[in-house]
């Protein structure tokens, strides 16, 4: 019997557990209450289709802010003992660190999961803090070398990392993605969409895209889409009258369906991030084949894009972002369908199924 603790049910992780759920008697423990509202995400992000596994959500919460909280009824709905394998999805949370804490003290090993993180210096007692709820886990699952790093970085033994492909694509959508890229590719080469997918928020950086933008020399037969939902739409709206651009379009989170039609029609997509663990819309994107601007803060950028092969990644930097954003628009059809193949190549082994396997090749299912 598996328990996973994660935060909230998002359409890419109940997907994943649906199919690891076919092969393993599975509790999934979302940290939020059942509904609850979020500033960030729509509620198409959301996913309450629950087929193969057992979903146990916590209530009568304290909360501190939007991200900090604690259930007060885990210990009661959690019995740790009952659980051959335990895989905590963020160790940074309050609930998460009660529940390290506890087993520790009873000695139950567990797994701890990222979907990525960032080593940075900080003072002694922070480090010392973070170390000390990383290095109790048994094993680790891993989505990039980043990631690697940040875990070894607070003291993960390296031998003990396993990687796993982080997507949110099954292998049939991703086939299903390639075939309408080569059976019914309508894009336009000659006045191109830039696509940016993204929660509306500061560590997003979309300010000083839409700026860099307006600089970019012969911008004015080709279009920025930017698609997404958060508290700085209104701010975006404003910047984006006062710059009096014509062809910056805003438009509010779309459910996948509709999104999977605009990436088939996009012609490149950046993200241009002060800090992202991973990316989701990264590997998305390109499983239609689109070329990537993204910094090298977002891992899933770090991870996939090779600098000048399958798109560009740059530092946080206003003139690299005009550049990156200039050559795609310059590209000839026969440039960008090149990295077009290259990319929907690339992406293939990134499915659910692939998770799904990453994880059982390391958890007891005895």
């Amino acid at each position: 019997r598996i328990l996973f603790v994660t935060n909230k049910p998002s359409f890419y992780r109940v997907k994943f557990f649906n199919e690891i759920g076919k092969y393993v008697n599975l509790d999934v423990v979302f940290e939020i209450e059942k509904q609850k509202k979020d500033k960030l995400r729509d509620k198409n992000w959301f996913n309450n289709n629950f087929k193969n596994f057992n979903a146990i959500f916590l209530s009568k919460m304290l909360r501190f802010s939007e991200n900090y909280y604690i259930n007060f009824d885990l210990f009661k709905k959690v019995k740790l003992n009952q659980y051959d394998e335990i895989i905590i999805g963020q160790y940074s949370t309050l609930n998460s660190m009660m529940l390290i804490r506890k087993m520790n003290k009873i000695g139950k090993k567990f797994i701890l999961s990222t979907d990525g993180g960032f080593a940075k210096d900080e003072n002694k007692l922070f480090y010392n803090i973070r170390s000390y709820f990383i290095k109790s886990a048994d094993k680790y699952f891993s989505n990039s070398k980043k990631a690697d790093e940040f875990l070894e970085f607070y003291g993960a033994q390296k031998e003990k990392i396993y990687r796993y492909h982080f997507t949110s694509y099954t292998s049939n959508e991703l086939t299903e993605n390639a075939e309408m890229y080569f059976n019914h590719n309508n894009r336009n080469y000659n006045n191109k969409t830039i696509l940016c997918v993204s929660n509306f928020e500061k560590r997003k950086n979309i300010e000083p895209l839409i700026d860099a933008w307006v600089n970019v020399k012969g911008n004015e037969k080709h279009t920025l889409k930017i698609i997404g939902s958060g508290p700085l739409k209104s701010k975006y709206i404003e910047q984006i009258k006062k710059l009096g651009a014509k062809n910056i379009e805003i438009l509010d989170f779309v459910p996948q369906e509709q999104l999977r039609k605009i990436y088939l029609q996009a012609n490149c997509l950046v993200l241009n991030s002060i800090k992202d663990v991973w990316g989701l819309t990264i590997s998305e994107a390109m499983s239609y084949g689109l070329p990537i601007i993204s910094t090298k803060m977002c891992l899933a950028g770090t991870e996939l894009v090779v600098n000048g092969e399958n798109g560009y990644l740059i530092d946080i930097n206003q003139q690299q972002l005009e550049n990156a954003l200039e050559n795609i628009l310059n590209f000839t059809k026969e440039q960008e369908q090149e990295i077009e193949i290259k990319n929907i190549e690339k992406i293939k082994e990134y499915s659910i199924e692939q998770m799904v396997k990453d994880h059982l090749n390391v958890i007891d299912v005895n």
